[in-house]
């Protein structure tokens, strides 16, 4: 799923790496908590997800990438972005995935702008849900994308606009021009 936002890469980022707050916008999301911090850029979620009847909960490691740190990340399947802001999230405990890895890329654009973009992959440990369930995350991936897009909006409405200090003509602030 690739769109381009009227928005800051990084407040973007900002809100698809605040685990703690997904079960408060995020469809689906009935439960999000870090359970354990590795480091300021690793960490352990748990989440639980609900899908008309069923319900689950699973553990991601998520390692959280930003700009200047891109060259060193090991997204394993998924390749670091020069200059792109990441959140990766892979399944390390789940009753309901065999596997699933996701990652979202964030990449600022000159005007302000971010094209986003978010891959997952995933496998059902049941055969027997897997067609719900694998009906169930394609429309969940396009949800997520327009949740994570209102947050972000609804956060940067409450912030004040950033303060301008330009001099005209090599004036100092304060100064009036003659």
């Amino acid at each position: 799923e690739k769109e381009h936002i009227q928005l800051p890469a990084e407040a973007l980022f900002d809100v698809v790496a605040d685990v703690n707050a997904y079960r408060e916008f995020l469809p689906f999301c009935a439960g999000s908590t870090v359970i354990r911090r590795h480091s300021d850029a690793v960490f352990e979620a748990e989440l639980q997800i609900g899908f008309q009847a069923l319900t689950a909960a699973y553990t991601s490691r998520v390692t959280l990438g930003r700009p200047e740190n891109h060259g060193s990340d090991d997204f394993g399947q998924w390749p670091a972005k020069p200059g792109a802001y990441s959140v990766r999230a892979e399944c390390v405990d789940s009753s309901v995935f065999r596997m699933m890895d996701s990652i979202w890329y964030f990449s600022p654009r000159t005007d302000g702008s971010t094209d986003v973009e978010f891959r997952i992959d995933f496998e059902v440990a049941n055969a027997m849900l897997a067609g719900a369930i694998n009906m169930a995350l394609q429309d969940a991936v396009q949800q997520q994308m327009a949740a994570f897009k209102g947050r972000c909006e609804a956060i940067q409405r409450t912030r004040p606009p950033p303060q301008r200090h330009q001099q005209l003509h090599g004036q100092q602030e304060g100064q009036q021009e003659r």
